[in-house]
């Protein structure tokens, strides 16, 4: 909200299940991290699951 833009982390994984994305979610999760306004993905189609899941106040659009 500040306009400061951070690096989080970058995840390699198997597949591109929903375990995957909620693995993504709870390490954001220990680094402190409350609610995500933006979620950029390329290829994680299960990854809306546990996005939904983790910050269920938020829509989030698959396109």
């Amino acid at each position: 909200m500040d306009g400061r833009k951070d690096i989080l982390g970058i995840y390699v994984g198997q597949n591109e299940s929903a375990k995957f994305g909620l693995s993504i979610l709870n390490s954001l999760k220990t680094q402190g991290v409350n609610d995500i306004l933006i979620a950029c993905v390329d290829g994680l189609t299960e990854f809306p699951k546990p996005l939904k899941r983790y910050t269920p106040k938020r829509r989030f659009s698959s396109t």
